[in-house]
């Protein structure tokens, strides 16, 4: 039975003013693998002003490790279970120079992925409650399905 593979990228914070080439693309190989298989990730961030520096991310659950190999390209291998079934998420955390991504890239990988792939947001515990309430409420319209680590710890009832 070969299973399904969304890839979903999410970003580390979402405040920056523009989008264009900037925004990361995150494809798998195969792209519909048999379980069991090995798969290998691929992250091409065009470099820019708001370089990438550094990828992680997770492939049915399990922590992935990019490594940067060529400006702008970062690749990754995992495994898929033996025991799956059904779809599977693959999804890689973007940091940037800046510390910075908008919500205009959120949506613009919503767009690509249509509304029936799960897409996950991590802002990495760097967002104050005024901005993760900000990006959230701005967010609100493309069904997330969730936002990781919005806040540092202490006060997730603030949100």
């Amino acid at each position: 039975m070969k299973s399904s593979l969304a890839t979903t990228v999410a970003f580390s914070s979402i405040f920056s003013v523009a989008i264009s080439a900037q925004t990361p693309r995150l494809t798998a190989a195969p792209a519909s693998p048999e379980p069991g298989a090995i798969v290998r990730l691929t992250l091409n961030a065009p470099a820019g002003a708001d370089a990438v520096v550094s990828v992680r991310g997770a492939l049915a659950e399990q922590p992935l490790h990019f490594v940067r190999t060529a400006p702008g390209v970062w690749h990754a291998i995992g495994g898929i279970p033996v025991d799956v079934e059904g779809p599977l998420t693959a999804n890689a955390v973007v940091q940037r120079s800046s510390g910075r991504t908008d919500i205009a890239r959120v949506r613009a990988v919503r767009e690509v992925t249509g509304p029936d792939i799960p897409v996950t947001i991590d802002a990495n515990c760097g967002w104050t409650i005024r901005q993760a309430k900000h990006c959230l409420r701005a967010l609100a319209d493309i069904n997330l399905l969730l936002a990781e680590q919005p806040i540092p710890a202490g006060d997730p009832a603030a949100l």
